[in-house]
């Protein structure tokens, strides 16, 4: 299984690219050809939990639908 290993400094850039411009493009894609569509992010409304991998790979992790109950 191959793992992909993003570094710190760029988790931001990243995440500006994936949940701005990349998920803006595909909305438009969507309402060009009459589909009704909303954008949203993986950290939107806490839809997953992740549980790191290993510490050694800093940020990787595997991703499960739901949140984390507080008490």
């Amino acid at each position: 299984m191959g793992l992909r290993v993003t570094p710190a400094d760029q988790i931001d850039i990243i995440t500006g690219a994936l949940a701005g411009t990349a998920n803006k493009t595909l909305l438009a894609w969507a309402k060009k050809h009459g589909i009704n569509g909303v954008g949203l992010s993986l950290g939107d409304g806490d839809s997953v939990t992740v549980t790191q991998l290993d510490e050694a790979l800093g940020h990787v992790g595997l991703a499960k639908t739901g949140f984390a109950k507080t008490d």
